[in-house]
């Protein structure tokens, strides 16, 4: 009885975590500012990498590696002050 108790917890947690992650979070006014800044800071390097590197594979890479951090730092930004717990990948 207890492991079966245990089991439907587990799966509602499962559950809330995948629907946690997967949902749409509404951008507040404050979430927005934070994500301009995002915006802005990334916009920055990637000039910086530019202009003082030479094209190349590893500039493309640098620039996708650029393009995630972006993605992660939105992504953290959103789950801002929400409840997700990183520990529940």
């Amino acid at each position: 009885m207890i492991e079966m108790a245990r089991n439907a917890e587990a799966t509602k947690s499962r559950a809330e975590i995948i629907a946690r992650r997967f949902e749409y979070h509404k951008a507040s006014s404050a979430t927005t500012a934070k994500h301009h800044l995002v915006s802005e800071v990334c916009t920055e390097l990637a000039k910086h990498l530019i202009n003082t590197t030479l094209e190349s594979r590893e500039q493309s890479i640098a620039l996708t590696k650029l393009d995630e951090l972006r993605m992660y730092w939105n992504q953290a930004v959103a789950f801002d002050g929400q409840g997700f717990d990183p520990a529940n990948r």
